[in-house]
């Protein structure tokens, strides 16, 4: 578990670190906000050159129009792939 104090899961963590010492070449994420946290992580990892993939059945949202904006943002604007 890597403790996380901003939105992106990589700001201000060694999150890279062990990306990088695990070889970890794609990632697949989970969790809450879909619009927010999951984004956020989402688009550094999207910048460090990392394919995303997100489950929509494994992220959430405060309300169902931030969750469905969350996942089009998620797959328009950052390439993620989307599964299921």
């Amino acid at each position: 578990m890597i403790p996380t104090r901003r939105p992106s899961g990589f700001f201000g963590t060694d999150l890279l670190l062990h990306l990088l010492q695990g070889r970890i070449e794609r990632l697949e994420l989970c969790g809450v906000c879909t619009d927010v946290c999951v984004m956020y992580t989402a688009a550094d990892a999207r910048s460090l050159a990392f394919p995303v993939r997100v489950s929509a059945s494994r992220v959430a949202s405060f309300d169902e129009e931030s969750h469905r904006w969350g996942l089009k943002q998620l797959r328009d604007a950052l390439g993620c792939g989307l599964v299921d």
